[in-house]
């Protein structure tokens, strides 16, 4: 993992944090993660996450980014927890 300065996302930061995460995703048959079903990713809109070399892993890996509109991850965060994810939090 990669600190910043402030602790914030940016373009530079962006690619080390999508490596991780595909690291952490589930292998598929072949042992690979590039065979795996895909995963999806929810993403907010902030331009830190604008980076082809970060999304060129995601995509590598069968992760679809989704990005949401900036500044409206919060309101998407409710609807998820409350209508689709509530279920698996208990």
């Amino acid at each position: 993992m990669l600190c910043t300065p402030n602790g914030s996302m940016t373009r530079k930061a962006f690619p080390h944090w999508c490596r991780h995460f595909v690291a952490s995703l589930p292998k598929g048959r072949s042992g690979t993660r590039t065979d795996a079903v895909y995963q999806v990713l929810f993403l907010d809109g902030h331009t830190s996450r604008w980076s082809i070399e970060g999304l060129s892993i995601l995509k590598e890996a069968n992760v679809l980014a989704i990005a949401l509109p900036s500044h409206t991850s919060i309101w998407s965060q409710v609807s998820l927890d409350i209508f689709n994810l509530g279920s698996l939090l208990a």
